[in-house]
């Protein structure tokens, strides 16, 4: 018995120093979690400041070295969600925030700045404005926040987390800056409906000498020629998953959006206008001629099948022309099953073979939008699609 009981004194005292022992370790070195808990710990933290009937503004996050990614944003949407889901508060569209960020002219560099956060809120008339960095930290990422009293201009609360970076990685690539939305250009429907406004330019030769002459809308049918030049711009009205795929007229499929890379991330925020190429470069028409698609969807979350197709072109051993087959035909399923029956009839152009439109979703007209392009500028009408889960558009036009 004696003996027993000896036995059962030291496990219980290998046991407490073992404890011990974790409890140094954690004390000594935080320990990383998951996103989702994560983003519990700041709402719980940040939370404690705001009272029931406040009015909070959650700005983007601010990436390492400055940095614009989907992360940035991803952070600031679900906080805007966790902060206002209980307790009567309210939260403030990230439209209108970006809407102010223009009427303020504030660059990204100036957002963080005290003054221009007690701005920007004055502005929005909140209560609370929330924002927040991301650092690396070797294996794991970083997120910090704070809570600012706008009335006060005081810092009212602040919190921090560490988050496995394996967990964020596809969150994490650099992506274009987009730029803020004019609010009046894209109408926003209650309830949670998903609204784009997408649109297809091209700038197309002159046939007499053979230079860019104007900017025209990428309709069904449109004919274009080696050398022109095509330019994608698209916005929505709640952060979605994009896609954007060209079919060649080889049957390639080349990925227009998201950018090159397994970790690229299709992630877009609410509110602004992303262009493909970014900036004020245009994709110019190669020589293979023939008839070509450029599809366009966009969804409240990721379609898996499409996106590990398209992750599976960046590897150096892919089957480019076997990838490209499954990509089109998945593309084709997602159209069939969504929207059966919903392809427009033929267009007959110029005496050749019809060419398609076909959308998922309610598709309507949206204001002139206004393009710069080496033949000056030009106005073009984008297209607005507005639906529930997935929107879409499928353009074909010919490649002569």
């Amino acid at each position: 018995m004696k003996h027993s009981i000896n036995i059962a004194l030291l496990a219980a005292v290998f046991i407490g120093m073992i404890c011990l022992s974790a409890r140094s370790e954690k004390n000594g070195r935080e320990a990383a979690m998951g996103l989702s808990p994560a983003l519990s710990v700041l709402e719980r933290d940040l939370g404690k400041a705001i009272k029931k009937g406040d009015l909070v503004a959650v700005l983007d996050f601010i990436g390492p070295d400055g940095r614009t990614m989907p992360l940035c944003y991803y952070l600031a949407e679900s906080l805007s969600v966790g902060l206002t889901r209980e307790g009567g508060r309210r939260m403030i569209e990230r439209r209108k925030i970006n809407q102010v960020i223009i009427e303020k002219n504030l660059i990204s560099g100036e957002i963080s700045e005290p003054d221009a956060i007690e701005k920007i809120g004055q502005a929005l008339g909140a209560d609370w404005i929330v924002t927040g960095t991301i650092r690396e930290a070797g294996e794991s990422v970083r997120i910090e926040a704070s809570i600012m009293d706008v009335s006060s201009g005081q810092k009212a609360g602040q919190s921090s987390a560490l988050v496995y970076k394996s967990e964020v990685q596809s969150l994490m690539v650099s992506s274009p800056r987009p730029e803020p939305v004019n609010e009046a250009s894209l109408p926003i429907p209650g309830g949670g409906e998903l609204v784009i406004r997408v649109s297809f330019a091209a700038e197309v030769t002159d046939a007499a000498d053979g230079n860019i002459s104007r900017i025209i809308e990428l309709t069904p049918g449109a004919v274009l020629h080696s050398g022109d030049r095509m330019k994608i711009r698209f916005s929505a009205n709640r952060p979605c998953y994009v896609y954007v795929i060209q079919i060649g007229s080889t049957g390639s499929a080349g990925v227009l959006f998201p950018g090159q890379g397994e970790a690229a991330s299709n992630y877009i925020q609410a509110g602004m206008e992303y262009a493909l190429p970014p900036g004020t470069g245009w994709y110019t028409l190669d020589d293979h001629l023939g008839r070509e698609s450029l599809y366009f969807l966009a969804a409240k979350e990721p379609i898996k099948d499409l996106s590990r197709l398209i992750g599976g072109l960046a590897k150096e051993d892919a089957d480019k022309s076997a990838l490209s087959n499954s990509i089109s035909t998945e593309l084709n399923k997602i159209f069939d099953t969504r929207a059966p029956g919903r392809a427009k009839p033929p267009i007959d152009v110029t005496g050749t073979a019809g060419y398609t439109e076909r959308s998922i979703g309610g598709i309507s007209q949206g204001p002139p939008l206004s393009l710069s392009g080496s033949s000056g500028k030009g106005r073009i009408n984008p297209t607005i699609i507005k639906g529930d889960n997935i929107v879409a558009r499928h353009v074909e036009f010919e490649h002569r």
